[in-house]
């Protein structure tokens, strides 16, 4: 767990609601990291809100000059070395334009956001001298235009809740102007456009009491409002909703390079176009003709508020897709851990090793983020150990209690073991989340910390009550946890081989097989040819879960005879259909689809890790049995791993001899171990 301390630029309240898109991005990701099970601290000023701890400053009256910007910032500064003081904060995330005005001294890990235009900054913040200072751009064009600097990190696109925003059936007929209105963001000139395209116009946002933002609004906004072209001022999260759902079009006519458009992306998740000048980071947001219009000039953006409404809402819904909101916050909570182990111990905090058992659903979840960081770092560990698996598993199938094991030194989770205990018979049994849909189980290990990992799981084991009987199934060889059982009087017995098919070296399919059964293939292909031809198809986040019901029908009426096989269990069913998609996200699965003439004939279901494929599941139809779909399946999954450089196709677990036909050796064997404790006692038998 990280100590993170999120601040807000000092003049301006943060809320999920604000005006300025670095307040809004602020509350996202402070809630993010509390989420995570991060402690989340925020500092800004009075009116601000936040989910995890609030430190707030007394709000600044305006107008703001220089010594009273000078004054303001002196306070601050003081403010956050107290909190990280006194916090013993891991990493300081800054938002504000004046972030290097209140630096801390203390040598914490400091990443600052850079949500303006980079000429905005003082030029000598890309030649930062403070230790362990970071950067991050919001956009490729904004990264452009910075220079080449060693503490400029990777780029983290701006995202939206996409679950707030949606498309409606409502027209309100006015275009609509949304955000702060000062000079750069050209307010009175989509006014200008409004009126000469006889179009009414919303402005809503607000004046910040800078000189230089209330004399625009005198000298050129207010003159330009009539009883068409209207302000309203600030509006809340249910106003802008059904503003932006309701408009025809959102324009963006500001005339600087923009980092990135919060509202340009909030309008496309409702639905609506959006109008700009292709400054900055516009184009990478709005597709000209497809979600609304870069215009160069007045006369185009007059033109392209008429057209606004040949623009479908479809297309703008699905192009703000691209912009969500949790993508964003995971790779911030990333770059927190990057640039926190990257500290010396000593700015670290403790690196003491402690063990925390997690028994409760919510606090797993919390987990999901380091739980897929400790799973990259882990070589060994295969598909079946991934958060985006066991969460589900937890959700649909779990019958018993969590006692997943993490293993921290200081902040660092460097080791897991997934736990839940059942009753069997009355007796406590303690088995691994994933039970009955997993063909390999185990713990993660963090391998520069295997050792300590290793000793503290073994205190916990033999000291920790709550359950009766261990009962560990599908261990492969090399299991830490296998290796722990060894020499406590602990049963182990081999339960089951996995064969696989050794890829290395193989550039092509024919290169990959026998004689015998490349023929078989060619075969295969030209009785398909007989039935109309052969063609594949992958599923997409849209179509998983028709691929995958005709993958139930399929594998359950093969095995109908034996109670309709795995999938016959709804439970089963659910946990695919929310495990897959998230799979499918990481590109650690493929659902495909063999089609044969006009007949989905055959469905696989294969994972990817560590350069492997393996086959989990398939499904076949007996009425095209003469044209194997079943080989034309296997072969183009084979096909695909070679292409992806895989070393091995994997079948799983079983030694059914049709995966010997493909050459196929046992690779792996998997292993049960068991034992019982002495009535009453916490220690391990032995």
């Amino acid at each position: 767990m990280l100590t993170v301390l999120n601040v807000a630029y000092p003049f301006v309240p943060v809320t999920p609601d604000a005006v300025g898109g670095a307040e809004q991005i602020l509350s996202a990701v402070q809630k993010a990291a509390k989420h995570a099970g991060h402690r989340s601290l925020v500092l800004g000023c009075e009116g601000s809100e936040a989910d995890g701890q609030l430190f707030t400053v007394p709000r600044a009256d305006g107008p703001f000059t220089p010594a009273r910007l000078a004054e303001v910032e002196r306070r601050y500064r003081a403010e956050i070395e107290r909190i990280v003081e006194e916090a013993a904060v891991d990493v300081v995330h800054m938002h504000g334009v004046d972030f290097h005005a209140y630096l801390p001294d203390a040598p914490t890990p400091v990443l600052a956001t850079l949500h303006l235009p980079p000429e905005w900054y003082p030029p000598q913040i890309f030649t930062e001298k403070r230790p362990h200072t970071y950067f991050n751009c919001v956009s490729h064009s904004q990264r452009q235009r910075c220079p080449s600097s060693e503490v400029l990190l990777e780029d983290v696109p701006n995202g939206v809740d996409l679950s707030r925003f949606h498309p409606s059936h409502e027209d309100g007929g006015y275009a609509l102007v949304l955000g702060r209105i000062c000079p750069e963001k050209g307010t009175h000139v989509a006014l200008d456009a409004a009126h000469r395209a006889d179009v009414p116009l919303l402005v809503a946002g607000e004046v910040f009491p800078f000189p230089e933002h209330l004399r625009y609004f005198e000298k050129e906004v207010r003159p330009r409002l009539d009883a068409r072209r209207r302000f309203i001022g600030p509006v809340g999260r249910r106003g802008k909703r059904r503003l932006l759902a309701r408009a025809s079009c959102v324009i963006v006519p500001s005339v600087v390079p923009e980092t990135s458009s919060l509202v340009s992306m909030e309008a496309l998740a409702s639905g609506t176009p959006v109008i700009a000048f292709p400054n900055g980071a516009l184009p990478e947001i709005v597709a000209h003709g497809r979600t609304g219009f870069l215009v160069r000039d007045f006369t185009e953006m007059v033109d392209a508020i008429r057209k606004a409404r040949t623009l479908t809402s479809e297309d703008c819904r699905a192009t703000a897709e691209r912009f969500a909101l949790d993508t964003m916050c995971g790779r911030y909570l990333s770059i927190y851990e990057r640039i926190a182990r990257r500290a010396p111990a000593r700015i670290r905090g403790s690196r003491a090793v402690t063990t925390i058992e997690i028994d409760d659903v919510a606090r797993l979840h919390a987990l999901e983020t380091e739980w897929d960081d400790l799973w990259a770092r882990s070589p060994e560990a295969t598909v079946f150990q991934r958060p985006q698996w066991l969460l589900p598993w937890c959700t649909h199938l779990l019958q018993g209690r969590l006692r997943v094991v993490a293993i921290r030194r200081g902040a660092r989770l460097i080791g897991t073991a997934p736990f839940f205990v059942w009753n069997d018979g009355g007796r406590r049994v303690l088995s691994l989340l994933g039970a009955g849909v997993s063909d390999y189980a185990d713990m993660l290990v963090d391998p520069e910390e295997r050792d300590a990992v290793m000793r503290a799981l073994g205190d916990w084991l033999d000291t920790a009550g709550g359950w009766d009987r261990g009962l560990w199934s599908e261990l492969p060889s090399g299991s830490p946890l296998l290796e722990l059982t060894r020499g406590r009087g602990v049963t182990a017995d081999e339960q089951d081989v996995c064969p696989g098919l050794e890829l290395t070296g193989h550039h092509s399919l024919r290169d990959a097989l026998s004689s015998r059964k490349w023929a078989s293939i060619r075969l295969a292909r030209s009785r398909a040819e007989r039935h109309g031809g052969v063609h594949f198809t992958e599923a997409t986040a849209g179509t998983f879960g028709a691929l995958f019901s005709r993958l139930v029908e399929l594998h359950t009426a093969r095995w109908r005879e034996h109670g309709g096989g795995m999938l016959a269990d709804p439970r089963v069913r659910a946990f695919h259909l929310d495990a897959g998609p998230r799979l499918m996200a990481q590109g650690a699965l493929t659902l495909s689809g063999v089609h044969i003439g006009g007949t989905l004939a055959g469905v696989l279901y294969t994972f990817h890790d560590r350069r492997a494929s393996r086959c989990y599941l398939s499904g076949f139809d007996a009425a095209l049995g003469d044209a194997s779909p079943g080989t034309l399946a296997f072969a183009h999954a084979l096909e695909c791993a070679i292409a992806r450089g895989d070393a091995c196709l994997d079948f799983l677990r079983g030694g059914e001899s049709y995966k010997y036909s493909w050459g196929a050796l046992d690779r792996r064997r998997v292993h049960r171990a068991t034992w019982d404790r002495p009535c009453g006692s916490n220690q391990w038998p032995g």
